[in-house]
Parts: structure tokens; sequence; C-alpha cells
């Protein structure tokens, strides 16, 4: 999988996801310092909450290099805020 990912998107500064999953593409994905933020759709915030206690993405999460938003609380406003910004803007 990750092959697919550093193949198709290696220069992608931004990349968009549906679902957490365990997280560890996350962290392999942002390795590659091109990928400036990866941002995450997740339903299930437990799912989250569990794997901040396996792995460990403080640093991410302080750089906004990996950005969680949780589906069920997101407004139109939200997303339209997200996706006129830069970079954000040329890669929704």
């Amino acid at each position: 999988m990750l092959n697919t990912y550093n193949d198709k998107y290696l220069l992608y500064p931004v990349l968009y996801f549906y679902g957490f999953g365990n997280g560890i593409l996350f962290k392999a994905l942002l390795q590659n310092k091109n990928h400036q933020h990866i941002i995450v759709f997740e339903k299930d915030i437990e799912i989250i909450w569990v794997m901040f206690h396996v792995l460990d993405f403080s640093n991410e999460l302080q750089n906004s290099r990996l950005m969680i938003l949780e589906n069920d609380k997101l407004q139109a406003q939200d997303y339209t805020e997200l996706c006129s910004s830069k970079p954000f803007f040329q890669f929704s």
C-alpha cells in the first residue's frame, strides 16, 4: 500500500484520507517531507484515542502535518475554510 502512495503521490503536499485505521500508513507517509499535511476524516473518534496510545503522533499533530477531523462535528463552513486556504485549495 505504501508503494502505491509513493509511486503516485510522492510530491503531493496534501493528502486526504477517510478513516484512520491503525495509523501506521500515516506514520510512514509523514516521513516524506514533501507531504506537508495529511488530512484524515474519521467518524469513530475512539479509534484515534486507542491508536494514540500505541503510536506517538505528538510532533506531527503539533506541527499540523497530521490533521484529524471528526465527521460528525464538521459543518459546511469548516469544509469551506479548509478547502479555500493554501495549500489545501490546490489539492482538495
